[in-house]
């Protein structure tokens, strides 16, 4: 993939994550939030699947067994991602919801590149990235009341 491409393909996952508690609290609202992070799932998982389906892309899965268990629990983390947005967005709004998870993903992902976690490419530490980081959850707490 080349770099515009992946530019706008983040650009393209901040408007998902931005609109996926939006639809599944007002899904929730109509069910219950576990039944709409289960929707959820469901949909996904038959939308993946298809992809693989259509791709051959199954072949590699038989390598699961080798990956460390910390990876495989990228499913579990899915559930707390979608069951949680569903629940604290009616209570808080879409934009403190997004807002906090921003913050917090970018202080995480500082943390996660400075310290090589999970078999990721160790980045420095800088001063640029904990201002930016710092800056982010100053900008999450003046849009959260």
């Amino acid at each position: 993939m080349n770099y515009f491409l992946a530019l706008a393909g983040a650009a393209l996952v901040g408007v998902c994550v931005a609109l996926e508690p939006t639809v599944n609290s007002g899904l929730g609202r109509i069910v219950t939030p576990r039944l709409a992070a289960l929707h959820s799932f469901i949909l996904g998982t038959l939308i993946i699947l298809l992809i693989n389906i259509l791709s051959g892309g199954f072949k590699e899965y038989r390598n699961i067994t080798k990956a460390p268990p910390y990876l495989w629990i990228g499913g579990a983390l899915g559930v707390v991602v979608v069951y949680l947005g569903a629940r604290v967005t009616p209570v808080i709004g879409v934009a403190s919801t997004i807002s906090i998870m921003v913050a917090v993903q970018l202080v995480t992902s500082v943390a996660i590149d400075s310290m090589g976690l999970f078999g990721v490419t160790k980045v420095p530490l800088d001063w640029s990235k904990i201002a930016g980081a710092i800056l982010m959850v100053i900008a999450a707490r003046l849009i959260v009341k």
